[in-house]
């Protein structure tokens, strides 16, 4: 799918770009499977839906005080979806009426130059909206995929403006989430000037384990990994070879070990104090007046 992205911009031609894009969106609704099972809107029953909103009220409840009520109305108004690996959720320059929230697996938010060179500006774990601005602007910026096969919930956007407008509690978690994720890409823009490969890397695989424990998600040192080296590089604006040289001192230094997919880190705290980790940018502290 990338491939096809890349394709897209590199073409200069306008019928040429057309028939490369209508081959992406028709790549994006075959990965789009039917609705996981529940009533015929395709929304999970009260309890399964509760159940498997778990990562995003664990997620919101660190920004607002939610009710039983508002978790409640959440499960209620989204569909339910899977997605498969290294599929296209959203496309750069599309219009959606909805906004998706990822439950299960890994996602991203990313940018394809016309020179076919890539960037990831975002990693999209469970409890996390794919973009919440997508609710509010006319058109996406940017392209959201999934990294690993994912699940996901759709919620109309009417549903988040009528959430926003008549929910205060609701919208306070929104506006809550959405300065967070301004904050996280401040941090990975001072990851990327200022520290060097090995604590940069240390520095993005403390910041999942945090992000993921706060939605309830993990062990307390270890959580699965499914991004490739080439993936990572795209994250981090290195290339690939100095990210395998990196992950190699990372692993002799007895830092963290990569195995089937999954990240341990042995020694959090060693570390967290390696990479100089703190994770005040994320907010996870409620303000009490």
């Amino acid at each position: 799918m990338i491939g096809l992205l890349r394709a897209y911009v590199g073409i200069s031609d306008l019928q040429g770009r057309r028939r490369v894009l209508s081959t992406v969106r028709q790549e994006v609704k075959r990965s789009v499977p039917a609705p996981l099972e529940g009533n015929e809107e395709g929304h999970a029953g009260d309890h399964a839906g509760r159940a498997v909103f778990g990562p995003l009220i664990n997620k919101l409840r660190h920004g607002a005080d939610l009710k039983e009520a508002d978790c409640d109305r959440l499960a209620r108004l989204a569909g339910i979806r899977r997605i498969g690996a290294r599929q296209q959720i959203v496309l750069q320059g599309d219009r959606p009426e909805n906004v998706y929230v990822v439950l299960d697996g890994f996602a991203c938010r990313y940018k394809v130059l016309r020179q076919g060179k890539s960037q990831i500006m975002a990693l999209l774990v469970p409890g996390d909206f794919t973009d919440l601005h997508g609710a509010v602007l006319g058109t996406m910026d940017h392209g959201i995929m999934a990294v690993s096969a994912c699940t996901v919930a759709e919620l109309p956007r009417t549903a988040i403006l009528e959430l926003v407008e008549n929910y205060p509690r609701i919208s306070h978690a929104f506006h809550w989430a959405t300065l967070v994720d301004g904050a996280i890409l401040r941090e990975w823009l001072v990851n990327m000037a200022l520290r060097e490969a090995p604590q940069q890397i240390a520095h993005l695989f403390c910041e999942l384990l945090v992000r993921l424990r706060a939605a309830g998600v993990g062990d307390a040192n270890n959580y699965p990994f499914p991004l490739t080296q080439q993936e990572l590089a795209e994250v981090l604006g290195l290339t690939s070879v100095h990210v395998n040289r990196t992950l190699q001192y990372l692993r002799d230094e007895g830092l963290i070990v990569l195995r089937r997919r999954r990240l341990i880190i042995p020694d959090v705290d060693r570390l967290k104090a390696y990479c100089d980790f703190n994770p005040d940018y994320l907010h996870l502290s409620r303000r009490s007046e």
